[in-house]
């Protein structure tokens, strides 16, 4: 699901700079007898690997140096080409042409109405993302590319420093150390973007003070004024853990009936894919995969991830927001088409408490952000926490004892730790984020609470780490102290 947590368009200015010095649109399928019919199923079109391959000018590669390229550096794009009506869109790493074709003709019954798909307009090219990726950004942000993940689109504190760097220095050796620390997409550029977002919920406090009064009156009258009482005062009074974790409960119950998650319904029909599937495991008695997860944690110029995992058959990938979701800082906008109804459906992933609560939809990336406002408003102290392996959620203080206990909004979970443990998975960075509007600068705090949500040894969770001890301490240090 983010990005996985690392599907995130770009760091925020904030973090860069000082490093380095209510709506969702849906658009139905044209009914136009020229227009290529869409169905998304298995072996209509041919795989990437088959597509015709040509070149076009603009992205032509003038590097003459025949030097070894890395792999994971290695992008397909898809061209769609059309003359006549001087259109061209673009496609990133999409697992099929499906999606690609789907895609334009998303995009030519947005513009050009009745406008039929000749798939000879269709080429495809190799390139490589560390020459590319500002002219793919470019793409991006015109709203001309659909990419499968957005982490290619991604400006990290990495990748101003490289822009930054001297020239002559770029041709020394760079040392292990080095590359280390300023590996694209490492422990660094995460812990930025993970700061940075947890900065942008609190400054999206700050920006809109009726924000918080709107919240709070929306909470009386949806949970009762009674209830919401009792859970506020809890947050002072002197009671016993087991009457606060009790209080938590009920209210994380209703938030999350309140607050369903999305998986890909459609606007239009209401169907399912991903919902159907869950349902027929269940009736058939098969094992049922954990739930999906999401962080969504990028900041307001982005983009998380997600990454996210969605129905491979109705999800088409990740276009730029409109200037509508743009208003409800939508990082990036899903894209997924309903092959009951042959419509579109947009899921922008707003970071905007306001937009969540309207529109109630969202995974685990927006509703921690809004059990976290939630929290501050009913006055309790608390922290939004970040599993690397793509999941967000929320601690709260207890009054009573100080302690920080565990809080997942998706899965009305209340002190259970150990819960994605038991989906199987191996933690190895989980960092819990705090900061307030009163006191900014002093109070922002970032710890690694790791060992809390596992059974396994300190040893076994530094060996399953890539980065140094001391490079991960020096990256905590230095992002810890940009932001005091």
């Amino acid at each position: 699901s983010w990005f996985g947590s690392r599907d995130s368009i770009s760091s925020s200015s904030v973090l860069t700079t000082s490093l380095n010095n209510n709506t969702n649109s849906t658009t139905k399928r044209s009914n136009n007898s020229s227009t290529t019919t869409i169905t998304l199923s298995e072996g209509q079109y041919q795989p990437l690997q088959q597509a015709q391959a040509t070149s076009v000018p603009i992205l032509k590669d003038t590097t003459s140096d025949a030097a070894v390229v890395n792999t994971t550096n290695v992008a397909t794009l898809l061209i769609y080409q059309d003359p006549s009506n001087n259109v061209t869109l673009y496609g990133l790493n999409l697992p099929t042409t499906v999606q690609f074709i789907a895609w334009v003709q998303y995009k030519l019954n947005a513009t050009l109405f009745g406008s039929s798909i000749c798939k000879n307009n269709i080429s495809k090219q190799q390139i490589l993302l560390d020459e590319k990726r500002d002219q793919i950004r470019s793409f991006w942000k015109q709203g001309i590319l659909l990419s499968h993940q957005t982490e290619p689109l991604a400006t990290y504190v990495s990748d101003m420093e490289e822009k930054t760097r001297p020239a002559a220095n770029s041709q020394q050796p760079t040392t292990t150390k080095q590359q280390s620390k300023n590996k694209r997409g490492g422990f660094r550029d995460l812990l930025s973007i993970y700061a940075d977002r947890l900065l942008s919920i609190v400054q999206d406090e700050c920006e809109d003070s009726s924000t918080t009064s709107s919240l709070l009156h929306w909470m009386q009258q949806e949970y009762g004024v009674e209830n919401l009482a009792r859970i506020s005062s809890l947050s002072t009074a002197s009671t016993t853990e087991t009457q606060q974790m009790e209080e938590l409960q009920r209210f994380l119950d209703w938030f999350r009936l309140r607050f369903p998650y999305y998986y890909d319904r459609c606007d239009v029909c209401g169907s399912s894919e991903r919902e159907e599937k869950l349902k027929s495991s269940i009736t058939n008695c098969t094992q049922v995969e954990p739930p999906t997860i999401d962080t969504n944690v990028e900041n307001n110029n982005t983009l998380q991830t997600e990454d996210d995992e969605v129905s491979s058959s109705s999800f088409l990938g990740y276009v730029y927001p409109n200037e509508e979701e743009l208003i409800g800082k939508a990082s990036r906008t899903e894209l997924y088409f309903c092959r009951n109804c042959k419509s579109w459906t947009r899921f922008p992933r707003y970071n905007s408490a306001s937009f969540i609560l309207s529109l109630q939809k969202g995974r685990c990336g927006e509703y921690s952000m809004l059990l976290y406002r939630m929290l501050r408003v009913l006055g309790y102290k608390a922290r939004w926490v970040v599993d690397w392996c793509d999941h967000v959620w929320c601690e709260v203080q207890l009054s009573s004892s100080k302690k920080w206990i565990h809080l997942d909004p998706c899965e009305a979970a209340v002190n259970k730790p150990l819960l994605y443990q038991e989906w199987g998975k191996e933690q190895t960075y989980i960092y819990a984020f705090h900061a307030t509007t009163e006191k900014l600068d002093e109070e922002l705090n970032i710890e690694d609470v790791t060992s809390m949500y596992t059974s396994d040894s300190l040893e076994t969770i530094w060996n399953r780490r890539e980065e140094p001890a001391k490079h991960i301490e020096s990256s905590l240090k230095e992002v810890q102290n940009i932001l005091w």
